[in-house]
């Protein structure tokens, strides 16, 4: 196995894989909280999620269905007459259970999105205030360069504050709200 001196440098960790490994420690992190009986709930939910499914609730229904009928015929009474009320209630169970299963998986999913969404938006922040950086930097090289003719860019001097997103968001608030009142006059 060769040696690396110490004048040579480390090989560069390319920035997808860098981005890769960050998501996956950041999922791997998320995942590690997530409690034996929240997992239980998200494998029902991906048990119902498949249409295998609609097959069992209807297999369930006609096997009801046929049985009501046979002990009709076979001893003359019903075991659930029509409008068929003990069905009704199982089925009614079922998909009372089936949207509480499925609910609790959507609640952590959105948990996660909107974790997310927050860590999309600091890095979209912290972007744009580098970039307004990078071209306050570039306009004052543009600057200082004695062979660059110094003219004045009205755009690149307002790119070089970063946004105020408190203000942006006040306005895209105002503007919301604007038009739905608008979509509501008509």
């Amino acid at each position: 196995m060769p040696h690396s001196s110490p004048t040579q440098p480390e090989p560069a960790v390319h920035p997808v894989s860098a981005s890769l490994e960050a998501i996956l420690t950041m999922h791997n992190l998320s995942e590690k909280s997530v409690s034996k009986a929240q997992r239980r709930v998200e494998r029902l939910t991906e048990i119902i999620a498949r249409p295998v499914s609609l097959l069992v609730v209807a297999g369930f229904v006609l096997v009801w269905l046929i049985g009501n009928y046979t002990i009709e015929t076979m001893h003359g009474g019903e075991y659930d007459a029509p409008p068929f009320f003990w069905l009704q209630g199982c089925i009614g169970l079922l998909a009372l259970l089936m949207d509480a299963i499925i609910l609790i998986t959507q609640h952590r999913q959105g948990q996660r999105a909107e974790h997310r969404a927050q860590l999309d938006l600091q890095l979209s922040i912290a972007a744009e205030q580098r970039l307004a950086k990078m071209i306050s930097l570039m306009e004052e090289l543009r600057r200082d360069l004695p062979n660059v003719q110094n003219r004045y860019d009205p755009i690149a001097e307002a790119m070089t504050n970063p946004v105020d997103t408190a203000k942006a968001s006040s306005d895209l608030d105002q503007a919301l709200r604007e038009t739905d009142g608008r979509e509501f006059e008509t």
